[in-house]
């Protein structure tokens, strides 16, 4: 489920709102949230009820599941976290910071929970776009060739790799020191 939601934005987003907020009133029973949500619950558990009256708060679970998982992977990715990770964790996260937790003991824990993944998750995304690209490892790694021809074939990706980090890299300083973005000669 969550690998569908990641696929849809609209549908991760209105996922995220409703873990953090709620089924009702915002969604009604023939929204594509609840629709999509009941198909897949009654896929595993054929009489899960279809009124949203009776499932609400089941729903609101079943989102809060599904983001959560999808935070998760965004807080343990080991390359460039996923927008969609991104994306649903800060609407958590903005949408629990403005109000407080409800009284019921369970749903107060689960959104605490989520909310604590979703913060994982977007220090991670932050962490990786603060981070250095080590630059010499690409050049390293390009081996000695017989021949031009040959030595071209693996030192490409290599250096292009290399100019790659070096991009990054400059785009991370400018991002630090507040410097804007302009074209330059090699673009």
């Amino acid at each position: 489920m969550a690998d569908r939601l990641t696929e849809t934005s609209p549908l991760s987003i209105e996922c995220a709102c409703a873990a953090a907020a709620g089924i009702v009133p915002r969604f009604s029973e023939d929204s594509e949230l609840v629709a999509t949500l009941i198909t897949a619950v009654r896929s595993q558990q054929p009489a899960f009820p279809e009124s949203l009256k009776e499932n609400a708060l089941d729903l609101r679970v079943v989102c809060a599941l599904v983001i959560g998982e999808i935070a998760d992977r965004t807080a343990k990715a080991t390359s460039a976290p996923s927008g969609a990770g991104q994306l649903t964790s800060a609407i958590v996260q903005a949408a629990l910071a403005s109000k407080p937790l409800p009284p019921q003991k369970y749903l107060s824990e689960m959104l605490s929970d989520l909310a604590s993944i979703c913060n994982a998750a977007m220090n991670r995304a932050a962490d990786y776009r603060r981070r250095r690209f080590r630059l010499t490892q690409s050049i390293e790694s390009v081996a000695e060739a017989a021949d031009v021809t040959t030595f071209w074939k693996e030192a490409k990706p290599k250096f292009l790799q290399f100019a790659n980090g070096i991009a990054d890299n400059e785009e991370i300083d400018r991002k630090r020191y507040g410097v804007p973005t302009s074209r330059t000669a090699c673009d």
